[in-house]
Order: C-alpha cells, then structure tokens, then sequence
C-alpha cells in the first residue's frame, strides 16, 4: 500500500509533466526526460541544456529523486536547503523554472506553470494552493477525507447512484425507528465515528 507522500508525488510529477509541454514527439518525450531535467546523477547522454535517458522510466525517477533530494535539504536550491518539506509548491516551481530561464515573460511563464500544477492537483483531490507546504500536503487526511477521494475517482453517474442509495437507506432507518435513531451517510459509510447515545 502506497503513502499519502507517495500519492502526492506521484501526482505531483503527472501535473509538472503536463506543465512541461510533454506530449509524443515532444522534446522532453524523444529524451524520455518528462520533467526536463538539465542534470541528473543518472542521466544517460545530453542534448544541448538537457539530459536523456534510455527509457521513460528512468527519467520519471530520476525527476522524483530529484524533488525528493529537494525535500530532504539535499540540493544546491538554497530555498530547499533552508526549507526542505516546509518548502511551498510556489518554491517548487519557481526554482523548477526560474523566471530568468525564459528570457522577458519568464514570471508569466512561471505563474502559468504553477496554475496547472495546482489545478491538476486540486482535480484529483489534493486541496492545495500556492502556499501549501509540502508538510501539509503529505499529511494523512482523515478517513472522511479518504472517503471523499475514493468517491471522487468513481464517474459522476455512479457517484450519484451510490449517494442516492445512501441516503435512502438512511431515510429507511429513520422512518423505521420513528425518528429515535439518527443515522446519516456519515455514519453509514464511517461507522468509527458514530455518535454515542445520550
């Protein structure tokens, strides 16, 4: 079973790879580089300002070594060194794509990169904002929370299915007992949290 930093890794590295412009026949897809890595420990060859690797594989970790190596306070990135997981996703990405890397419209450059890592993240269920930590974001959510996400990848049609079951399993029980028990979704799908009785 993978971690809650797993989880947020791994998707952390499908928005950047989207951020990055990575699509067959791209740059970084012929160098199977999906983050653009300029250097890497494990790089396999260079073009121009970019390292390769022999199989995508290796780049993708080769890309999560390196955000990782970031986390831990091992990197040359002074912020990260300072910071380490208290580091923002705003201190990830400015030092991902440092506005001086794009010449006159490099902060818009920037700012558009991070609008699509927080939206791709906030899509599959990480609540985050440029201020997130990535201590926060690696924090276990509660089991309501772990619930919500689960419901979250089940396509809409079903979601509302499964709900409206729910619900009228709960209003089946309330009319049942007359109003004396108080059964919510909640406490049907999270039995743990079942209020006690007064």
């Amino acid at each position: 079973m993978s971690s809650r930093k797993d989880f947020v890794l791994e998707e952390l590295f499908k928005a950047m790879q989207r951020a990055e412009g990575w699509y067959v026949g791209s740059h970084s897809w012929r160098l199977r580089n999906p983050l653009n890595l300029r250097k890497s420990p494990f790089a396999k060859y260079h073009v121009g300002n970019f390292v390769g690797f022999w199989t995508y594989e290796q780049g993708k970790k080769a890309a999560l070594w390196d955000i990782n190596q970031k986390l831990a306070k091992s990197t040359y990135a002074p912020i990260f060194r300072e910071k380490g997981v208290l580091a923002t996703l705003n201190d990830l990405v400015w030092t991902w794509t440092p506005p001086s890397d794009n010449g006159p419209k490099g902060e818009e450059i920037a700012q558009e990169y991070l609008r699509k890592v927080l939206w791709d993240m906030n899509l599959v269920g990480i609540k985050c904002n440029a201020d997130s930590t990535f201590a926060e974001l690696f924090k276990e959510p509660n089991q309501e929370l772990k619930i919500l996400a689960v419901l979250y990848r089940i396509p809409m049609i079903k979601q509302n299915v499964i709900v409206g079951l729910l619900g009228s399993a709960a209003q089946y029980l309330n009319n049942t007992f007359a109003g004396n028990v108080l059964v919510s979704i909640r406490e049907m799908v999270l039995p743990d949290f079942v209020e006690p009785k007064k």
